[in-house]
C-alpha cells in the first residue's frame, strides 16, 4: 500500500472511532462536543488529502526512494556532536550529557 492509502486507511479508523465514541458520552455535552470537533477535524484532513494534486504525491515517492546521503565516518561524527554541543543564540544554557557511569 502507498502512503496515500495508508494515510487515508488510519483517518478512516480514527473517524470510525471519534464517531463510536460520540455515541458513547450523548449524556455529557461537553465531551460530545470534544468528539464530534475531534471527528470534524479528521473529516477535514482526510478532504484536504484529497485534493492535493497527483504530482505532490509523486515528488513525495521520489524524495522518498531518492539515495540516502552516505553515513558519517569517525571525524564526521566528532564534527557532529560539537555542532549539537554549540550553545543556541537566544542564549539559553543547555545541557551536558556524560558517558561515565
Amino acid at each position: 500500500m502507498n502512503l496515500q492509502g495508508s494515510i487515508n486507511e488510519n483517518q478512516n479508523v480514527l473517524s470510525g472511532l471519534y464517531l463510536k465514541l460520540k455515541k458513547r458520552f450523548t449524556e455529557n455535552a461537553l465531551v460530545l462536543d470534544l468528539w464530534d470537533s475531534m471527528e470534524s477535524d479528521i473529516g477535514q484532513q482526510i478532504r484536504s488529502l484529497k485534493a492535493l494534486p497527483p504530482s505532490f504525491w509523486r515528488q513525495l515517492k521520489q524524495a522518498a526512494d531518492a539515495p540516502k546521503p552516505s553515513s558519517p565516518g569517525k571525524n564526521d561524527c566528532t564534527t557532529a556532536l560539537t555542532t549539537l554541543a554549540a550553545p543556541r543564540g537566544d542564549g539559553l544554557a543547555y545541557d551536558t550529557v556524560s558517558n561515565s557511569d
